[in-house]
């Protein structure tokens, strides 16, 4: 079933793509190679149950994938741009995944919902220091927070991930250079 859906989301990113600017990738291998290959490289990171906020969704890289995988999960999605949202909402409402759709800036978001997630995901989005201290607020202790990178920003990445009291692990390696960076908030701490 989720290899059905998967291809289905495929199908889908590719009809919506030249309209709505959704991804780079040039055919669906690429798309598997380096969108859902890298995507599941986090799914032993990632909780069984609980809720995942996404940052920057776009075409839907990392979160679709990881829906399509955990289906327990409830993932909240946020993506500024109103045809990215729009297709969003279109791969939930046919897929039958627990998506849900925010058409605001991350900062912006959990400045005005603030809320406590499992885990956070961000591909895609330049890690500034107050995005990471809303994110850092808003993962639960002992969540996660996964940051697929490229090998140059890594080592400026894992140093302002310590300064605001994550916990990183090593970084995995992924295809063609690009990094997962894994961190944990500690237990017994409250959001700063």
């Amino acid at each position: 079933m989720s290899d059905e859906k998967l291809g289905r989301y495929l199908e889908m990113l590719f009809a919506w793509n030249k309209g709505a600017g959704l991804t780079a990738f040039k055919d669906r291998r690429e798309a598997l190679l380096r969108g859902v290959g890298t995507a599941e490289a986090a799914l032993p990171l990632l909780p069984n149950l609980g809720t995942v906020v996404d940052v920057g969704s776009g075409g839907g890289f990392p979160a679709v994938p990881l829906a399509i995988r955990r289906p327990a999960l409830e993932f909240t999605l946020c993506e500024p741009a109103p045809l990215k949202a729009a297709f969003l909402r279109a791969v939930s409402r046919e897929l039958d995944l627990r998506l849900e759709v925010v058409e605001l800036q991350a900062s912006e978001f959990l400045r005005e919902r603030p809320a406590r997630f499992n885990a956070a995901t961000v591909r895609g989005v330049k890690l500034r220091r107050p995005l990471l201290k809303s994110l850092r607020r808003s993962i639960m202790p002992e969540g996660t927070l996964l940051v697929w990178t490229g090998s140059s920003q890594a080592p400026e990445y894992e140093t302002a991930l310590k300064e605001l009291g994550f916990l990183p692990s090593p970084p995995l390696q992924l295809k063609e250079g690009s990094l997962l960076l894994a961190a944990s908030v500690p237990r017994g701490t409250i959001g700063r």
